[in-house]
């Protein structure tokens, strides 16, 4: 577990204030709030809530020099507050418990001079002036104090100079006394391994004399960053201040990439799956290369292609029978439509079913059989006749197919974006069977799961079945170009495009275009040749019974399941814990809403990238590139443990949470 500063500091200074403020309205002016012990006093309670170090050193050193005219106040006649004796020290203990943990910041004593000499300038002419009750804030000088200075001014100017003697006085007596300077924490580098690199030309990417500047430069701040705030998608760019996630990844190679400030992390993101070769493969870039250098002709409209013949010849000898014709497109969303067109061209049919949970893309065919409110609504109405289902459900699903017209059911073999869900053991095969009884066919949509990423090459290989219509993509792509494939049967195809008058209707622009198909076949290649799916089974055991045996016990940890490199990690209560029996649905709540993305946001600091599952954000996905290492595999389970380690209950996670929103409202939302 991680040191971190008590909980209840920061509500207990809050009562202190509180409590003073209270009294102080009873008797006086609110104006006497704004005397510079008591405004120290709320500097520190904002500093202790939001654990921020500047801010509650600051506060301090403020209270520290506000107490000594609070003295000067009761010597002249000034009224004792009992709540003045405790709010000014008991603050002040708490303020100095927080420092030893927290640091003491460079640069206070003058920060502290900017405040406070701010506050003496504002609160000595503003107000009404109570001579008889000895305010001393008010456009005059205090009671007292007639026969010291000749002016106002002189007043104002004494007690500014008082504040920078004492501020630099304050400066060199805390280091004396224990207190370390306080520094941002240090990122966390790993070493490379002889594995990391195996292969790959360099251990780093080099960066170019602009590039070496610019990593000078925060993320936020970066001009590229910038113009994508004003240009792309400025939501998303505040989104990633927040909590502090933002970073601007500039290079990858293998399982790793690199942020703008050159500091490397392992990607067990891997594009969500596109990336399963790893990132920049050699052999990838060389054929890539090659096809450029050869000015090979990369669009033909009015006649056969070679790369796309060749590719799709052997993506045809992949994938098993009766499976052999192949509709190529760019992306996922584009070959799910390409999947519907075909299903109802063939059946001559318009309804779907699709499942609770499922996310087949973006585009307004593939949302009407979105599984989730939230990418659906803002669109709505969307395409008639689509009828959901929960996953995994048989009786759903038959009844659905003998109330309407079904043209195809499409399926996920696994939920990926609901957190890595896989359905009961021979679901696939009764869903094809019921599909066929009732005249339809089954979409098997394995975007995601597709070229190794579950232990077999395609998923449904583990499902002792063979779908009607088979949809791939992001892992085609090695991770570099859009290439997607819709593989169906010939006698499917054949029913719904072999009319002469129909031979354009699934033609796209850029569509199986060469070079996407030459890097496809090379990508095909590489998996084969390097074993990656094998691989991907035996790292995958590896890292599942890893994650199971490191989180075994751990009371927010409810679920740990995964095939292959594909591994989810499921975030709730559990019987484990007071809170967790005493409010399960406040903790499921909050680890849905907040845990999941609060986990990948520390993992993120300590060089580890992973995400949640952008339909159950409670669920972490660890979703590495299948060339990963047995070394890597023991990295990432060292590093998830020693992030969940620091977190036995949400009151923990809404601690560290609240911190962080704090910060990040008080640096403008950079990172």
């Amino acid at each position: 577990m991680t040191s971190r500063l008590p909980s209840w500091i920061g509500p207990l200074a809050i009562l202190f204030y509180i409590a003073h403020g209270i009294e102080l309205l009873l008797i006086g002016p609110a104006v006497n709030l704004l005397w510079s012990c008591n405004v120290a006093s709320l500097v520190i309670c904002i500093g202790l809530v939001s654990k921020h170090p500047k801010i509650n050193a600051v506060g301090c050193f403020m209270l520290c020099l506000g107490n000594n005219f609070w003295f000067i106040d009761l010597a002249v006649g000034g009224e004792f507050l009992w709540t003045s004796l405790l709010t000014h020290f008991g603050v002040f203990i708490l303020s100095i418990i927080a420092m030893k943990k927290l640091g003491l910041p460079a640069g206070t004593w003058w920060r502290t001079i900017v405040f406070m000499a701010f506050l003496v300038l504002v609160t000595s002419w503003i107000g009404p002036y109570y001579p008889e009750e000895n305010i001393n804030t008010a456009n005059a000088l205090p009671v007292g104090f007639e026969t010291w200075y000749p002016s106002h001014g002189g007043y104002i100017l004494t007690i500014m100079m008082i504040l920078t003697v004492g501020a630099f006085i304050l400066q060199a007596l805390f280091p004396r006394l224990g207190f370390k300077e306080w520094r941002p924490k240090e990122f966390k580098e790993y070493p490379v391994s002889a594995a990391d690199t195996e292969g790959f030309e360099k251990a780093i990417p080099s960066l170019s004399d602009q590039e070496k500047e610019y990593a000078k430069v925060p993320a936020s701040e970066h001009p590229s960053v910038l113009k994508y705030a004003r240009h792309v998608n400025p939501a998303f760019v505040k989104l990633l201040g927040m909590f502090k996630y933002g970073r601007l990844f500039t290079k990858a190679q293998d399982c790793w990439i690199w942020d703008h400030e050159e500091r490397r992390y392992l990607d067990c993101l891997a594009g969500f799956g596109a990336v399963n070769i790893g990132h920049s493969h050699p052999r990838l870039l060389a054929r890539m290369a090659s096809f450029i250098e050869e000015q090979s002709l990369n669009f033909i409209h009015v006649g056969p292609s070679a790369p796309m013949g060749e590719f799709a010849a052997r993506l045809a000898k992949l994938v098993d029978d009766p499976l052999d014709v192949v509709i190529l497109g760019n992306t996922g969303a584009e070959a799910v439509e390409a999947a519907l067109k075909t299903a109802r061209a063939w059946s001559g049919r318009s309804d779907f079913v699709y499942c609770t949970g499922a996310y087949h893309g973006t585009s307004l065919g593939t949302l009407s059989i979105m599984g989730t409110e939230r990418m659906r609504s803002p669109f709505e109405p969307l395409l008639n006749g689509c009828h959901r289902i929960d996953f995994g459900n048989l009786e759903q699903l038959e009844s659905a197919l003998k109330a309407q017209e079904i043209a195809a059911f499409v399926v996920d073999p696994g939920l990926c974006e609901a957190g890595a869900v896989h359905p009961p053991k021979g679901f696939l095969k009764a869903a094809q069977q019921l599909c066929h009884k009732h005249g339809a066919l089954l979409i098997l949509d394995e975007v995601q799961t597709g070229l190794g990423r579950t232990g077999t090459l395609f998923a449904y290989q583990q499902e002792d079945m063979v779908p009607d219509v088979l949809v791939l993509a992001k892992s085609l792509s090695g991770g570099i170009v859009p290439v997607a494939a819709t593989v169906t049967t010939t006698k499917i195809y054949n029913k719904g495009f072999a009319a002469m008058d129909r031979f354009d209707l699934n033609n796209t622009t850029f569509g199986g275009n060469s070079l996407s198909c030459a890097v496809a076949l090379e990508t095909l290649n590489i998996i084969e040749d390097e074993q990656l799916v094998k691989n991907s089974r035996e790292r995958g055991k590896e890292l599942l019974e890893g994650l199971s045996e490191r989180l075994a016990g751990h009371p927010l940890v409810q679920k740990i399941r995964g095939r292959g490199l594909f591994v989810a990690i499921e975030l709730g209560p559990t019987d484990q814990g007071l809170v967790n029996k005493l409010a399960p649905g406040l903790v499921k709540m909050l680890s849905k809403e907040v845990f999941g993305q609060w986990a990948a946001v520390k993992l993120l600091e300590r060089g580890l990238l992973c995400q949640p599952a952008t339909q159950n954000w409670n669920v972490l996905k660890i979703e590495p590139p299948l060339t990963l290492s047995s070394d890597q595999v023991t990295q990432i389970i060292d590093t998830v443990g020693a992030v969940l380690d620091d977190y036995s209950d949400v009151a923990q996670v809404m601690e560290d949470v609240t911190v962080r929103v704090g910060q990040q409202f008080l640096s403008g939302w950079s990172f």
